[in-house]
């Protein structure tokens, strides 16, 4: 059974008494909807909020009273750092901010079947609401289960034979007029899902346009799963409309047979608040509906705390390819925003979309999103400079992974329940990420579980050329085919203390595209599986971990005496270490569950540690692959010197870039690439690394620079572009080695070198 958590009334009470009982510093502006003109008194309040938004000055609060605002809220201004604008739900009241519009003028025109005429002008954005729930658009099959859970889970046809790019054949597809439908087609490898209008059709066939990408991994074949919608025809069964849009005519068949009146909304607006380029704006305690919140670039220290957002996002149209829905959902960009204690649900794309610094993403319910089986997530991460801390969240119910890690740097995910993922596409994990950076991100003290995909399904999941992450204390069960599981090149990947159930493989890496079979820098230590690994690749450590432990229970700690217990090496910065005892492998220490995960209104967590861990074997370089173009934590003299952006490609290894997509270059000699390291342990071996492209006639080393300007140098790197090749430098600190400058040199050549994917790290044992 797939269970899916729903908020209580009395902890979603505990959770909003909790976000109001704050104090303000300016005037209060009270707003009822559809009162008549007012001043914003409690005894003659505003009849909108756009009223209120224009009259509100830094240290203002907007008190929001019962009834629905079908309003955008646009605030005119930005609050400050110590006055911040706020819009809040009067106490015991619950007011809704809707995208929806209600609909009139209802008539009968069949058995259960009633039609209105309306100008519905969103497109593929139409949303229609029944009785408060979204009701599907006319298709075949139909979804076989109502909104919300049929979001994720409906009903789909099969590709049969004679199946061809652009023509589905399927004899068991109904005779009908398919004039002006389309479909949607998850097919061959599954990655996605996309859509195509029907150009075409015939007894058994439907012509489609081909949206999948120009290599065909995704084209239709025998086998693949597809359903067609937006015809008249297809309008059957209960909970289903059909809009024509020459008539502009909505028809609706009702469950029960009732008439629609006073019960159907439409969906008119895409945002209920619009933060674009503002800053210090608090959200409080708000419920929305069709609708949802976005911030941009400009936008800085905005807070959403205790607010429920429903439906925020829809769309039935996905021909982007990888990149189809991607900038949906609840919108986070620019610097310092917080989301706290909320719940935000029921997407066809995204759920939450973090993208910018510093975010806090704490104690929230987050759920049911990319129904369009896209490359969503319900918390998707992309792009910015990271540092955020993303704890004590339920993160649950997916057509595709439940985190999306693209624009993962350093950052703190922790404490998280993350289950139920994949029921739209193949080759996924709970999280998934190509080509991330991580910055020394930690993964720590989560529950990943229950990935529900057909194909190729993994718990933990990073996919070619990801680095620097730090994965520990994480317990993993209900993965068919394995747990942790990182393809290559991969560097400077940790795991330690994780604890893997009910996996075909605890840990697995065998598989490379167009790069090396490589996991230089990664290390397994401390870990627990019941089952054994499966590792084709060289340069990986693995030490003191304990596979095929079977004595591990329901509860997921090992038995009394089990090998687990009291066998882990202990890792500086890591190992929870117990004095007089001897540290366990797994998650948990001392034989119990000795932490939590998931969110919790009624109890949200009193202290969030930020604290990063000081694993000896991390990367002690930054910025290592120049992500988003930046230079940031490096120093740079000599010619030419500049970052590089060359597209982002694991079937390839002849770019100006490895996997992250950006790279620095030397245009010509002389030129120095450094980065001052603090912290080094005295006496200790470390290891320099970077990727080369150098062409003939250059000469590129990597050297170590002591405090007293002394130095060590590599010998030059092999001249193999348009090819990469590794070079490397190790060297031993000596007693005051605790500061050192390492970098990379061009000495001699006028044709552009490329450096990409850094690294120092300790070489002796944890």
């Amino acid at each position: 059974m797939r269970r899916t958590k729903r908020i209580g009334a009395a902890a979603w009470s505990v959770c909003i008494a909790g976000v109001l009982t704050m104090s303000t510093q300016g005037a209060i502006h009270h707003v009822k909807a559809g009162a008549r003109a007012g001043d914003g008194t409690a005894e003659r309040p505003f009849g909108a909020i756009a009223l209120a938004a224009e009259a509100l000055q830094p240290g203002d609060t907007c008190v929001l009273h019962a009834g629905v605002y079908r309003e955008t809220i646009i605030p005119t201004r930005s609050g400050t750092a110590g006055s911040p604008i706020t819009f809040r739900t009067a106490d015991g009241e619950t007011p809704v901010v809707a995208g929806t519009d209600p609909t009139q003028g209802w008539r009968k025109v069949g058995d259960g079947l009633y039609a209105t005429e309306i100008d519905l002008d969103l497109g593929p954005e139409n949303q229609v609401f029944l009785d408060g729930n979204m009701v599907f658009e006319a298709r075949w099959p139909n979804a076989g289960r109502p909104a919300p859970a049929g979001l994720l889970e409906f009903r789909t046809a099969t590709m049969k034979k004679g199946t061809t790019r652009t023509r589905i054949v399927d004899h068991q597809l109904p005779a009908l007029d398919y004039t002006g439908a389309t479909v949607w087609v998850s097919s061959h490898k599954r990655w996605y899902s996309w859509t195509g209008k029907v150009t075409g059709h015939g007894k058994g066939y439907l012509d489609i346009e081909d949206n999948t990408d120009a290599k065909g991994n995704h084209i239709c074949k025998p086998k693949g799963v597809y359903y067609v919608f937006g015809a008249r025809p297809l309008l059957d069964a209960a909970g289903e409309w059909f809009y024509d849009r020459e008539k502009q005519t909505l028809l609706l068949r009702t469950p029960d047979g009732k008439t629609p009146d006073g019960r159907v909304e439409v969906k008119r607006r895409r945002l209920a608040f619009d933060l674009r380029g503002r800053s210090h704006i608090e959200l409080r305690g708000l419920a929305i509906h069709g609708a949802t919140i976005v911030t941009d670039a400009a936008s800085a220290s905005c807070v959403i705390d205790g607010c429920r957002l429903s439906y925020i996002h829809h769309s039935s149209k996905a021909e982007k390819r990888y990149g189809s829905q991607g900038g949906s959902g609840l919108v986070l960009r620019g610097k310092g925003h917080q989301l706290r204690n909320s719940e935000v649900a029921y997407s066809s794309g995204n759920g939450v979309l973090a993208t910018g610094e510093g975010f806090r993403i704490i104690n929230n319910y987050i759920h049911d999103a990319n129904g369009i089986g896209a490359y969503c997530a319900p918390l998707s991460l992309s792009g910015g400079a990271g540092g955020h801390v993303i704890s004590h969240n339920t993160i649950t119910r997916a057509g595709r992974s439940c985190l999306g890690t693209s624009g993962f740097y350093d950052t703190i995910f922790q404490h998280n329940d993350v289950g139920w993922a994949g029921y739209l596409t193949h080759d996924l994990g709970l999280t998934y990420g190509n080509g991330v950076e991580g910055g020394n991100s930690e993964i720590r003290y989560n529950w990943f579980h229950d990935n529900v995909c057909d194909h190729i399904c993994f718990g933990v999941y990073f996919d070619h050329g990801c680095k620097n992450l730090i994965i520990h204390h994480n317990v993993v069960w209900n993965v068919r085919d394995a747990a942790l599981y990182n393809n290559q090149y991969a560097n400077y990947i940790l795991y330690y203390h994780n604890t893997a159930v009910g996996s075909k493989r605890s840990y697995r890496s065998t598989w490379a595209a167009a790069q090396d079979k490589d996991l230089y820098g990664c290390y397994l230590a401390n870990n627990v599986g019941d089952e054994q690994t499966q590792v084709n690749g060289r340069d990986l450590v693995m030490q003191s971990n304990v596979w095929s432990c079977k004595d591990l229970g329901e509860d997921r700690l090992p038995a009394p005496g089990s090998k687990a217990a009291e066998t882990a090496i202990s890792i500086p910065g890591v190992t929870r270490d117990t004095p007089g005892r001897v540290p366990d492998c797994g998650a948990y220490e001392g034989g119990v569950v000795d932490w939590q995960a998931g969110h919790d209104f009624a109890n949200p967590p009193p202290v969030v540690d930020e604290s990063r861990c000081s694993a000896p074997h991390r990367n002690l370089l930054r910025n290592t692959a120049f992500m988003q173009g930046r230079l940031t934590s490096w120093e740079t003299s000599g010619n030419e010197v500049r970052v590089v952006h060359d597209g982002h490609n694991q079937w390839e290894t002849k770019r100006e870039t490895m996997m992250g997509g950006w790279s620095l270059r030397f245009g010509k000699a002389p030129a120095e690439l450094s980065q001052r390291v603090t912290g080094l342990q005295p006496d200790t071996a470390y290891e320099l690394m970077g990727m080369v492209r150098a062409p003939k006639g250059s000469r590129v080393v990597l050297g170590m620079r002591h405090a007293d300007g002394t130095e060590h140098r590599s010998p030059p790197a092999a001249t193999t572009a348009p090819k990469w090749a590794r070079q490397k430098l190790r060297f031993t600190t000596g007693a005051a080695d605790s500061n050192i400058v390492v970098f990379v040199a061009c000495t001699d050549g006028s044709a552009p070198v490329h450096i990409d994917d850094l690294g120092l790290q300790m070489k002796t044992a944890p």
